[in-house]
């Protein structure tokens, strides 16, 4: 199906290939079931097959690239040869020339380099970190919720927070530990059902009034943590501001667990110093009561001699 001046216009052998637009699939020759819509799409396709391109010059350098998506304006425009990218977006992914199997999402959006192989990329103006990475929003994101109630399990091996030197300013030791620690309350919990939420978190969580009826199996659960509000009344307690309390702009309380292994290695520390101390301490007490119980031996000599 060819619809456009010069749409599929050099084709001999491909079959099932669909063009719609001046230029599309303009090139191809044997390629098979390519499906282009826009101007020049897929315009210098020849031999690649099972191409989507949706958008002025979407795919516009593709000539042997296999199963690649791209959708908007100039979308995996420089694409050549590279197989498997699927891109979303008005210029997303059109620095990959050869790379192959990556997935870019969001207008002007990147991989990290032209042969990038299987990279995530998803947001407004971002650009991917290496191959087989995962990058999600840009420099402006402070946020990333796992599911609608942050109550999602996120798998992972790890856990890496930028902590970098070159990146701060103003580094001090800590001054608080053993007795902010002291002051934390753990406890156990079972989170609550969204129908049992206070009616001003239904609407931050549930605006169309959609409250979720099924139960998850975390809320059969017995939890284990703090109350971020009692944290925060600690912190006030002693006039120390960290980020382990986190509250949004609709009084939201949160909690960065990780960060409280700061206070905790700072308390272990302080008990440490003081076991030393104390080991010091014992240790001089020890040293008198040795001289002593030998001057006592001498005494009992004396006394006891002929």
């Amino acid at each position: 199906t060819a619809y456009g001046a010069l749409a599929r216009y050099n084709n001999t052998e491909g079959y099932g290939n669909t063009a719609s637009g001046v230029s599309a699939l303009r090139y191809n020759t044997t390629g098979e079931l390519n499906t282009a819509i826009g101007n020049q799409a897929l315009q210098h396709n020849t031999t690649g097959s099972w191409n989507t391109a949706v958008g002025e010059d979407a795919l516009y350098h593709n000539t042997i690239g296999n199963t690649n998506t791209a959708v908007g304006e100039d979308a995996l425009r420089y694409n050549t040869e590279g197989d498997y990218n699927t891109a979303l977006g008005r210029d997303a992914g059109d620095n990959i020339t050869t790379g192959s199997q990556n997935t870019i999402i969001g207008a002007l959006a990147e991989a990290s380099n032209s042969g990038a192989e299987n990279q995530i990329v998803i947001g407004y103006n971002v650009t991917g970190k290496g191959d087989d990475t995962a990058v999600i929003g840009n420099a402006d994101i402070t946020h990333i919720w796992a599911g609608e109630l942050a109550n999602a399990i996120i798998y992972a091996q790890s856990l890496v927070t930028m902590s970098d030197e070159r990146v701060k300013n103003e580094i001090e030791d800590i001054g608080y530990g053993l007795d902010y620690v002291m002051s934390l309350r753990p406890v156990t919990y079972f989170k609550k059902h969204p129908g049992e939420y206070s009616q001003d978190l239904k609407d931050k969580f549930y605006p169309d009034g959609d409250v979720r009826q099924a139960r998850s199996e975390n809320e059969g659960r017995r939890q284990v943590g703090f109350i971020a509000q009692e944290v925060r009344a600690v912190n006030e307690k002693f006039a120390v501001e960290n980020n382990i309390v986190s509250v949004d702009e609709d009084g939201f309380h949160g909690m960065d667990y990780p960060k409280l292994i700061v206070p905790m290695v700072r308390a272990t520390q302080e008990l440490n110093n003081e076991l030393k101390r104390r080991d010091k301490i014992i240790t001089s007490q020890q040293t008198q009561i040795d001289a002593l119980m030998k001057r006592l031996t001498v005494l009992e000599q004396q006394i006891t001699k002929p």
